[in-house]
């Protein structure tokens, strides 16, 4: 795992980036324990109930899924916050939380 995956801020502004990411009463509704939308503010391999998910994925494969954003967000301003909370992560070195 890479110091910028270990300080990008992430799970760090979860909670605040849970606002742009799901705007309806209906998107927070499937943020619940057992389903297949994250329930945890953490990270794991091929565990859909953390956050950030690692895909047992390899060579060009390899990716990291955000599971925070529904289906109904808007994905520029997304983006741009999510950028937004790694920038201020790295530049903090914020820690990384245990994963799950």
């Amino acid at each position: 795992m890479s110091d910028v995956f270990k300080h990008f801020g992430q799970l760090t502004h979860a909670r605040a980036l849970c606002a742009l990411a799901n705007p309806s009463i209906n998107s927070y509704r499937r943020l619940r324990p057992y389903t297949f939308a994250p329930s945890h503010i953490t990270w794991g391999f091929e565990n859909r109930m953390c956050l950030i998910r690692a895909p047992h994925a390899r060579g060009q494969g390899t990716h990291l899924e955000n599971r925070l954003p529904g289906a109904d967000h808007n994905p520029h301003l997304m983006i741009a916050a999510m950028c937004a909370a790694g920038v201020d992560g790295i530049r903090n070195r914020t820690p990384c939380r245990i994963r799950w």
